[in-house]
């Protein structure tokens, strides 16, 4: 006598014996998240650059002053210390801006705007900054490559590692741009601004 399968409403498996759930898709679901982690670590030691570089420039310019008009005697380290700082700091700069998705928008356009068309803008937007950041890393390798042979006069250090600081910026921009792309958090974030922009 033939047994009924299935007789409790059970489904049975998918021919050839293949779940519901591929492989795949826990690889996708995994990927997001290993990348948002990274990009999380990156913003982190990015943000302590920033606060390090910053103190440098104040500290800096404090040791120049005190030494000039206190001890009068003018240092010529502290000004090239504070300058080529200054360069890091601005470059590492935009990634926050990257970071937040601090961008320049104009409000009385948007506003008008459903929130598809929104979505949409906010992807052109993080499309658009590619080739920007790919020009900046490019040309900043090309940069290196005409200064290496100049050195700082008092620091006494190659001119490499201040022009280092555009392609840094252009490859980790890259970086962020492509985890929002990935994640999609680049949807979440720019609602996110429109909203607090409405309000």
């Amino acid at each position: 006598m033939e047994s009924k399968g299935n007789a409790g409403g059970a489904s049975a498996p998918p021919a050839g014996g293949v779940s519901a759930a591929m492989p795949g898709d826990a690889w996708r679901g995994h990927v997001p998240r290993v990348v948002h982690g990274f990009g999380n670590v990156l913003a982190w030691f990015i943000k302590l650059a920033l606060m390090a570089l910053l103190s440098v420039i104040v500290l800096t310019l404090v040791t120049q002053v005190i030494w000039r008009y206190v001890f009068n005697a003018a240092l010529i380290w502290p000004e090239e210390v504070a300058r080529y700082s200054f360069v890091w700091l601005s470059f590492l700069g935009v990634l926050l801006l990257l970071l937040h998705g601090w961008f320049m928008l104009f409000d009385a356009l948007l506003d008008v705007m459903p929130p598809q068309a929104r979505s949409w803008i906010a992807l052109g937007i993080e499309l658009s900054l590619i080739p920007l950041l790919l020009i900046l890393a490019v040309q900043g390798f090309v940069m290196m490559r005409l200064v290496e042979a100049q050195v700082a006069p008092s620091l006494d250090i190659s001119m490499i590692w201040v022009y280092l600081s555009a392609p840094i910026s252009g490859i980790l921009g890259l970086w962020f741009v492509f985890e929002r792309l990935i994640t999609g958090s680049v949807y979440e974030q720019q609602q996110s601004i429109f909203q607090a922009q409405e309000e």
